[in-house]
Order: C-alpha cells, then sequence, then structure tokens
C-alpha cells in the first residue's frame, strides 16, 4: 500500500470539543513537519518527503488479524482524503461538529462536496483555505460548494 502510518484513536471517552482538538493538534503536526523536521532532517539523510498529508475521518474500526490490521470505511475515507487533489490536510464532515466545536479555528476552513474514489459523490469535506487557494484551477474545479 505503499508508505503510510495510520493513527486510530478510541474517541468513544472523549468530548466533542477534544475530538476537534484532534484536527487542530494534525494540523500544528503538518506545519511543524514542514517548517521543522524536514529542514533538520534534509541535513543529515538524502530523500525526506517534503510533505507529510494527513486525511481525517470519524467511524467504527474493525480488528482483523489478531489486531494486526484494522478495516473501517473511515480507514478507507481517511485514506482517500489524504490524496486528495494536492491537499496537506482533510477531513470528513461525517461525526463531526466543526462550526459548534471548533468556532475560531473553523474560520480557516472551506467545506466543500467532492466525489472520493470507491466511497461515493458529494461527501462533504473541510479543506484549509490557503491549501485551496493554491490549488490550480483545475484542481478547484473537483470541489463544489454545497
Amino acid at each position: 500500500m505503499g508508505d503510510g502510518v495510520l493513527v486510530i484513536w478510541n474517541v468513544s471517552t472523549m468530548d466533542q470539543i477534544s475530538q476537534h482538538n484532534l484536527i487542530v493538534s494534525c494540523n500544528q503536526i503538518l506545519n511543524d513537519y514542514k517548517e521543522i523536521f524536514v529542514p533538520k532532517m534534509q541535513r543529515k539523510v538524502v530523500g525526506v518527503p517534503p510533505v507529510l498529508r494527513c486525511g481525517i475521518a470519524k467511524g467504527t474500526v474493525f480488528s482483523v488479524g489478531d489486531g494486526s490490521d484494522f478495516v473501517g470505511t473511515c480507514v478507507n475515507m481517511a485514506a482517500r482524503l489524504q490524496k486528495l487533489h494536492g491537499l496537506r490536510i482533510c477531513f470528513n464532515r461525517r461525526g463531526f461538529e466543526p462550526e459548534a466545536r471548533m468556532p475560531k479555528a473553523i474560520q480557516d476552513w472551506l467545506l466543500k462536496k467532492v466525489s472520493i474514489r470507491g466511497i461515493g459523490n458529494g461527501e462533504l469535506v473541510y479543506v484549509l483555505k490557503t491549501e485551496f487557494e493554491k490549488l490550480d484551477n483545475t484542481d478547484k474545479e473537483q470541489f463544489q460548494d454545497p
């Protein structure tokens, strides 16, 4: 499946604000990766990936293979989101209430409707405004206002 890291949180004991803080924290990790980690590591090793991408989705996950693997539609969704049209971070609207739970942070995001391979058409996702504005017109056309 390629290089990647799958991080799974059990959010059943977390309140909504804590769950939304995961999104904000992931974005900060991506910023730190680009601004702090990459410049340091480029002086130590060859071929450091210049960008770390993140797709975030919420849902039920099932452990298979004696706990050595995990499956679930949210795993597939997160994997598809992290590859979406040149974006560095994106999260699925399902299961989240960002307008109510992260009112300051949500100002930096745009709600868009997009087709996601293998999942469906018209999925609602949030993308960072700054990243969306940098996309070329062809990539922007993939996203519609809901």
